[in-house]
């Protein structure tokens, strides 16, 4: 993490814009490049007037101390520890902000998602399923959502061996955390060996629409998909057909609504 890379990450531009720019230019020599030359490279006048734009360029010293002294890790896609299973997925993350044990994210992991709004057994199978994961030293991935995602969470924190992923449509400030209720959970998941992963800068407030992005990330750390009670139009169903791709994946359905 160096503070070109903490100020391109701040810089608003859909994901695959990032990422063709990084596949010609380090974030240093874009830092550098002033109008006139961004235009001869083709680049369009949203992403110019972005990337020049003093909002995200000020204040970077303050925001990558910030990252340091909350111990918040930006992972590039030159990282030794960036996932590289997540690069199966399309539109894969330039950056990852996470908080807690980065090793753990190239691990054999399961996904365990389904409804905020899901029945007692749905709530059993997702924490029993954690929870013998776990025991068998099989991480879990989820979203941090109420429902089965927080009974999957917990499961795992319960288990002998297990450590959990929570991927959130938010940044990994304290006070962006989404739920609120479920920062205890949050801060525990850190404490146990696992990690908060999220593509959002430190201050993002979860907004609907960055809820089908977290959810292909979900898919991407995860080596399988358990299903607990979804609705067939649901996010959970985003998140399972994003699984499907060249790398042989198991999806289960344990119970749907």
């Amino acid at each position: 993490m160096n503070e070109f890379d903490v100020w391109f990450s701040r810089v608003e531009i859909p994901n695959k814009k990032k990422l063709e720019i990084l596949s010609y230019y380090t974030p240093d020599r874009v830092w550098q490049m002033d109008r006139a030359e961004l235009n001869h490279k083709g680049l369009d006048d949203f992403t110019i007037t972005r990337i020049l734009d003093r909002k995200y360029r000020d204040n970077v010293e303050e925001y990558y101390t910030y990252l340091k002294n909350h111990r918040i890790h930006l992972m590039t896609l030159k990282d030794y520890f960036y996932p590289q299973k997540l690069m199966d997925i399309p539109d894969f993350p330039a950056y990852l902000y996470v908080k807690g044990n980065k090793k753990i994210l190239e691990e054999d992991s399961v996904a365990i998602i389904g409804s905020r709004y899901c029945t007692s057994q749905g709530k059993g199978i997702a924490y029993n399923t954690a929870k013998q994961l776990g025991d068998k030293n099989i991480n879990v991935v989820s979203g941090l959502a109420n429902g089965i995602d927080t009974y999957a969470h917990t499961g795992s924190l319960s288990s002998s061996f297990g450590k959990t992923i929570a991927v959130l449509a938010n940044g990994l400030a304290n006070t962006d955390i989404y739920p609120q209720e479920n920062l205890k959970l949050a801060k525990e998941i850190v404490r146990q060996g696992g990690a908060l992963v999220s593509e959002h800068i430190v201050g993002t407030k979860a907004k609907r629409e960055y809820f089908p992005a977290r959810n292909r990330i979900i898919s991407g750390l995860s080596n399988k998909i358990l299903v607990v009670e979804a609705g067939e139009k649901s996010g959970t169903m985003i998140t399972v057909r994003s699984g499907f791709r060249p790398r042989k994946r198991c999806v289960c359905s344990a119970t749907e609504e």
